[in-house]
């Protein structure tokens, strides 16, 4: 009966330590996506704040742009 009983036991804790073996392998897949996912948000901050910017600087030009004209045509008038 010992036997029995033990050959249970070492059959349960072979399929608990595979099974945690799954759940850490899951876990790694998880935090490896997570970081490139985390990686790709930095990147995307990133070119949205360089895209304001640029808009930015292009919106002010085109506006310094349409005040010299303006000035000019006063002046000219």
């Amino acid at each position: 009966m010992p036997t029995c009983v033990s050959a249970v036991l070492e059959m349960l804790v072979e399929a608990e330590q595979a099974q945690l073996l799954r759940v850490q392998a899951t876990n790694d897949r998880i935090r490896e996506e997570n970081e490139q996912l985390q990686d790709q948000i930095h990147d995307l901050r990133f070119h949205l704040q360089m895209k304001r910017e640029i808009e930015g600087r292009r919106m002010r030009w085109l506006m310094s742009r349409h005040s010299h004209r303006l000035q000019g045509r006063m002046y000219h008038s």
